[in-house]
């Protein structure tokens, strides 16, 4: 009994210990090195393209959202940005636009309490957000997307230069969008760190730090008060989980399946295959008979054709309510339990503060 079980353990698949793994997946200091001097050189592109953007001065939207705007004054109290939108209107009047983004206003805030009202500085800070998101959606590819580092790189400089970027880089309100989506990435990353990325087994990947995962809320609500958008970061979290980050299982599975498979004796195969009717032979092949295919000389009619469908239909349903309400350790609920936890935290948050 004690080999058999020992014959059963062996089989299965397991994971080296997490600073083994760790140490086999940490680069030599060469990669590193070109990893840092790949993101210097996105974000020093980055820079340039919108280096022109520094002379600009307040256009347009920028008038209304900045000079004059009540709430960016430095005597305007802080209270004042939370209770009014983007353009310094209560958000309860009729000519309220309805954009609540009291973060980006603070910033604006900010660039006033430190150098006044000199748009050389409000640029400043949009420019340098946008090397800064360019880098970090350069590590994003690199560790969660892509998992190649020249992949990351490409992706990273095709983000700095491309022009949809212009308005939102050159325009100084367009650091709603900047800087949103640096949280957003930010708030994704702390996510991802929270799960176990080193667990292999049956179930989902357990929560590896619960610290990260608030964070990653903390940082998704950050997201939202800069712009509106940000709120997706949590839906988005939620999807990589469950469809990405249990990779990790599926592997684990198949691996079993397959080994196990691969180790089935053929003397049993053999003995399988006899065990078929002599009616199913033909020509040495092994055919297993259905009903009005071989042994019946008439195809089935409509009728049989609908009820056979419909008992498919049941069959099938049967098969999945069984499979969810199984007490082994191979049903739904047990094996995404990790995974339905973060989600009920994550949802809860969402439709109580939101």
């Amino acid at each position: 009994m004690a080999s058999a079980g020992g014959s059963r353990s062996s089989r299965e698949p397991r994971a080296p210990p997490p600073q083994q793994q760790q140490e086999q997946q940490r680069p030599p200091f060469p990669a590193r090195a070109g990893r840092w001097g790949a993101g210097a050189c996105a974000a020093l592109l980055a820079a340039l393209c919108y280096w022109n953007s520094l002379r600009g001065e307040f256009v347009h939207d920028d008038v209304w959202a900045i000079v004059n705007n009540p709430d960016v004054r430095p005597g305007a109290p802080l209270a004042a940005a939370f209770a009014n939108d983007f353009w310094g209107k209560g958000m309860a009047e009729n000519t309220s636009h309805k954009s609540y983004r009291p973060l980006c206003i603070l910033t604006f805030k900010l660039n006033i309490l430190l150098d006044g009202m000199n748009p050389f500085y409000f640029h400043a800070v949009n420019v340098a957000l946008h090397c800064l998101v360019t880098l970090l959606l350069m590590y994003t590819c690199d560790k969660a997307v892509f998992k190649d580092s020249r992949l990351a790189f490409v992706t990273a400089l095709f983000f700095a230069v491309h022009p949809i970027h212009t308005e939102a880089v050159t325009g100084i309100v367009g650091r709603a969008d900047v800087l949103a989506c640096l949280l957003f990435l930010l708030a994704f990353l702390s996510y991802n760190r929270s799960v176990d990325q080193l667990y292999v087994g049956e179930h989902f990947p357990p929560t590896a730090s619960l610290f990260f995962l608030l964070l990653s809320l903390f940082l998704g609500t950050c997201a939202m008060l800069v712009k509106e958008t940000g709120i997706t970061v949590f839906g988005v979290c939620l999807v990589y989980d469950g469809f990405l980050l249990s990779q990790n299982r599926l592997r684990f599975k198949n691996g079993v399946v397959h080994q196990r498979m691969a180790r089935q004796p053929a003397s049993s195969l053999h003995a399988a295959s006899s065990q078929l009717p002599s009616s199913g032979r033909e020509n040495g092949k092994h055919r297993v008979a259905h009903k009005g295919t071989w042994n019946s000389c008439h195809p089935t009619s409509p009728e049989e054709q609908r009820h056979s469908s419909l008992s498919v239909w049941r069959k099938a349903t049967g098969a999945v309510f069984r499979y969810l309400t199984a007490s082994n350790k191979q049903k739904f609920l047990y094996t995404t339990r990790p995974f339905l936890k973060r989600a009920a935290l994550v949802l809860t948050y969402v439709s109580i503060n939101f």
